[in-house]
């Protein structure tokens, strides 16, 4: 909760519950998940879609400001929508 309020500020403590999006290994495995459950990269890149850069997709997701990310340990991350 702490590392939440420290991104979030103190006024996001009431949305705690809605903005988790939950807790992962890694940002990265987050946005393996992401892309996978929300687009078909087989269908729209074909065999290129084995090139898709998820660490990069993952570190636009925070430097866009989409995702909070804390760090729990060193294998654990808890993340949450900014809005």
């Amino acid at each position: 909760v702490d590392g939440y309020l420290a991104c979030a500020g103190l006024d996001a403590l009431g949305d705690l519950d809605e903005r988790l999006i939950g807790v992962y290994e890694s940002l990265e495995d987050y946005a393996y998940e992401y892309v996978h459950e929300c687009y078909d990269l087989q269908k729209t890149l074909g065999h290129l879609a084995h090139y898709f850069d998820y660490e990069a997709f993952a570190r636009d997701l925070t430097l866009n400001g989409d995702v909070h990310v804390v760090q729990l340990s060193p294998f654990k991350v808890a993340l949450f929508m900014s809005y």
